[in-house]
């Protein structure tokens, strides 16, 4: 990727970067400042509902109260406990309280009824409602007279002690005419006697408009969410009122329903209820969705705990920072936007140096004129600095190479000498010596000492030894330079190898050890020059008999490996040590200088192999034979023609006589 481009991109990833951030930082600001007023004015709104709740709940406690207190109530509560029933229906101080009652229910308009129920059996002893059809006040006849045992008003309130109130979840309910169901509140406190012993309760029913109309009155008090809901729990953990606010739906709850499970996402109801501040939070519900809630507690005198709760979604408490949001990502597009078309601007200006720079190193050349305008030499900056420093190391590494070459050239020359001189100067004479060497140490006349002999051996072994050396030195050059020629034919490796061993039969007597072929090696055709492949042979079996043991063996194996010829040579030598064998190919490379002296060699034959076999395309190598010593092989590709498939076809059915190809026999 191009520098400017790369500029490019990191100086947008920056301003993107920053952008974002920035935008990231001030929308969470944004919305924690939101979410605490929209909190905070939950927390007002449940504030005024609790009030109102003390105040209202106080005030039908009051009258609750009173009762217990009064001089009739003491008396009937006398004339009960001597007489089991009231004769004639109701005597003086039971019509005394019943007046008593009457007048409450005429002063507050929302009083339904008052009565009492006494402990045994669980029976109304008197009541007075209003639940005519005219909306008058009576005292309820001893016939309609109920049962209260199993109601909750009784049970519940007959468990706390005396000055306290029992005030139960609102109730429907509808009067004896069938009208429309009213909403009800009933509240109870126990009457005790003067023993200590419970007498009953007394009860109020009260229309639970007064209770509905407060909490409608927080409408007024701000705005309302249009999924916001207002609930008043007690603390039994029942909902007392359960209104939509929105719709202003008159539907309530059942008193056995659980609160909202949001209520409990707050903390422990009793607690809740036991703080008088409000408290508010944002909360989270198993199925995601998240929820601003404030809670705050009401506490009726001489009454039960209860708890003005108000939710909104936060979707809906963040819907008017949604405007907000949008001109802040418009804002960032645009900041983004006017960011790349500046980047742009000041990446070409700061990289067209370098680009210049780049083009003239990719594509400078030592015999060439440097391609840099005048205007990027010139340029300022840390910039013009590098171009300026390039242009000089340039002209440097022209002047470096111009020596080189010079330097290169001359040592070609020197080689090129050594290697003739080495060619004509050494290697005719002593070619010619070892020869007439030859000719004394084959003297049939027989006419020098023993002593002689022997020191002419010596030297006859030794001239042969610098004569290989030498041809060794000229082979490797000849193969490094190029200058050595392939003749490339069709060749029977199984002839050519067979013709090796008879070659080196000799100097593997020498040695004493027996050079075989095994009867298992198969026949294959290659394409490879025959004298390059014959001295890659010859120099494998010398090395293995080298290393072998007197009296030891070399085999060697064909065999076809994929789509290759393998010749495998095996001595049974000590092995190649550990730490040489990453250097075995490598020129002059020998195990042990004192093995050397012992087997003699000049370390350049695997190397030779080496060269010689990936000149012909394939590939040498060694591996460890299983009962001691090493096998060294060389892999070369079949010769996949016609002419070699009908060769293989006659001489698998035994008929190489018939082969009809003309070809040199030499090693086909």
């Amino acid at each position: 990727m191009k520098l400017s481009i790369r500029l490019t991109l990191v100086m947008v990833a920056l301003v993107a970067g920053t952008t974002a951030g920035m935008l990231f930082f001030a929308n969470h600001v944004l919305e924690s400042a939101i979410g605490a007023g929209a909190r905070r004015q939950l927390e007002t709104r449940a504030r005024l509902l609790a009030t109102m709740l003390d105040d209202k709940l106080g005030e039908v406690s009051a009258d609750v109260l009173i009762i217990p207190s009064t001089t009739a109530l003491r008396r009937l509560i006398v004339t009960r406990h001597s007489d089991a029933t009231l004769a004639g229906g109701m005597d003086s101080e039971a019509e005394r309280l019943a007046s008593y009652m009457k007048s409450k229910l005429a002063a507050n308009a929302s009083y339904l009824a008052f009565g009492i129920i006494g402990i045994d059996g669980g029976r109304e002893i008197l009541r007075v409602d209003r639940l005519a059809p005219d909306g008058s006040i009576r005292t309820v006849p001893n016939e309609e007279l109920q049962r209260k045992d199993d109601t909750d008003i009784f049970k519940q309130t007959i468990k706390i002690k005396a000055g306290d109130v029992y005030i139960s979840p609102v109730r429907n309910i509808q009067n004896s005419a069938h009208i429309t169901a009213l909403p009800v509140l009933q509240v109870a406190t126990p009457i005790y006697a003067a023993d200590g012993t419970v007498f009953g309760v007394v009860f109020l029913s009260a229309n639970a408009r007064l209770i509905i109309d407060a909490i409608h009155s927080i409408q007024a008090s701000g705005t309302v969410g249009e999924q916001e809901r207002v609930y008043v729990v007690n603390d039994r953990g029942e909902y007392f009122v359960n209104l939509n606010l929105l719709n202003q739906s008159r539907e309530l709850s059942s008193a056995s329903v659980r609160p909202n499970r949001l209520i409990d996402l707050m903390g422990d109801l009793n607690d809740l209820l036991e703080i008088r501040q409000p408290q508010s939070r944002q909360l989270s519900t198993l199925d995601g969705q998240e929820y601003d809630a404030a809670i705050v507690a009401a506490h009726p005198e001489k009454g039960a705990r209860f708890g003005a709760f108000i939710t909104v979604p936060h979707a809906e408490t963040m819907a008017p920072i949604a405007s907000v949001q949008k001109a802040s990502l418009i804002a960032g597009m645009i900041a983004v936007i006017g960011a790349v078309v500046l980047a742009c601007l000041l990446a070409k200006s700061l990289t067209k140096p370098l680009v210049q720079m780049t083009e003239a190193i990719e594509t400078f050349k030592p015999n060439q004129p440097l391609k840099i305008s005048d205007a990027a030499l010139n340029a300022s900056g840390e910039i013009g600095v590098l171009t300026r420093a390039f242009a000089h190391m340039a002209e440097e590494i022209k002047r470096a190479a111009a020596s080189l070459q010079h330097a290169s050239e001359e040592r070609e020359h020197i080689k090129d000498e050594f290697v003739a001189m080495v060619s004509h100067e050494l290697r005719t004479p002593l070619t010619s010596i070892a020869a007439s060497l030859g000719l004394l140490v084959a003297d049939p006349a027989d006419k020098m000492s023993a002593a002689a002999k022997r020191l002419l051996r010596i030297a006859h072994s030794n001239s042969q030894r610098l004569v290989r050396l030498i041809n060794d030195i000229l082979d490797i050059e000849k193969i490094e330079s190029g200058k050595i020629e392939f003749h490339m034919r069709r060749l029977d490796v199984r002839r050519l190898v067979e013709q090796a061993i008879e070659s080196n039969r000799s100097f593997a007597d020498q040695h004493e050890v027996n050079v075989r072929l095994d009867h298992k090696a198969k026949q294959g055709f290659v394409q490879a020059d025959v004298d390059r492949l014959t001295q890659v042979v010859t120099n494998l079996l010398s090395n293995a008999v080298k290393y072998s043991p007197r009296a030891g063996e070399v085999l060697v194996t064909i065999e076809n490996v994929d789509a290759t010829v393998r010749i495998s040579v095996r001595d049974h030598g000590s092995g190649i040590p550990e730490k040489f064998r990453s250097r075995i190919f490598e020129k002059f490379a020998q195990a042990d200088s004192s093995d050397v002296r012992q087997k003699g060699g000049t370390g350049l034959g695997l190397n030779i192999v080496k060269q010689i076999v990936l000149k012909l395309g394939g590939k040498v190598g060694f591996d460890d034979a299983p009962d001691g010593g090493t096998i060294f092989y060389v892999d070369l590709p079949l010769a996949a023609d016609l002419e070699a498939a009908v060769d293989r076809a006659i001489i698998s059915r035994g008929q190489s006589q018939q082969n009809t190809f003309e070809r040199n026999r030499e090693v086909a």
